[in-house]
């Protein structure tokens, strides 16, 4: 069994805030976060406990936020574009609230343990149909021979079960 934990870390800024007791106590072999703050990345990496492939998720303000997957083992990685590589969302609604919306979607290897990750931030501002089609663009870059995980941030926002 391999244990994994996908945690949206929301752009805490204090070190690990919460998510080292939580590392501790299930002891996973993988995780994948989302919304890291630049101090959360930082502590994380200086625990060595994790060898981390990181992508830019997005940036509130000046503030940035990455995508990591990490891993006890070797990992290796690549930074998928998405939203148009901006910042803001092109939604309505977004452009509007000045969402910042994710600006890469990881697609990791952990050879070790036979496993590729895909650590997505889907759109905001937008409806589950749209989202829906989000993913579906972003499963298409994933080869369906290997076995892949599919996680991170979907912000379903309380919509129910879309068709995928």
């Amino acid at each position: 069994m391999i244990r994994i934990i996908c945690w949206n870390a929301h752009l805490r800024r204090a070190p690990l805030d919460g998510l080292q007791s939580l590392l501790e106590q299930e002891q996973p072999q993988a995780i994948t976060l989302q919304e890291v703050s630049e101090p959360m990345l930082i502590d994380l990496q200086a625990t060595g406990r994790y060898k981390t492939h990181v992508a830019r998720d997005r940036r509130w303000g000046e503030r940035p936020a990455f995508l990591v997957v990490g891993a006890e083992t070797d990992i290796s990685g690549t930074c998928l574009p998405v939203n148009g590589g901006a910042d803001i969302t092109r939604s309505i609604v977004g452009r509007a609230c000045r969402w910042a919306e994710c600006i890469e979607t990881q697609h990791a290897r952990i050879e070790a343990l036979d496993l590729e990750i895909l650590n997505v931030h889907l759109t905001t501002g937008v409806g589950p149909l749209a989202r829906a089609r989000e993913l579906r663009a972003l499963l298409q870059r994933v080869n369906p021979t290997r076995r892949t995980i599919v996680c991170g941030d979907l912000n379903t926002l309380g919509y129910g079960n879309g068709p995928i």
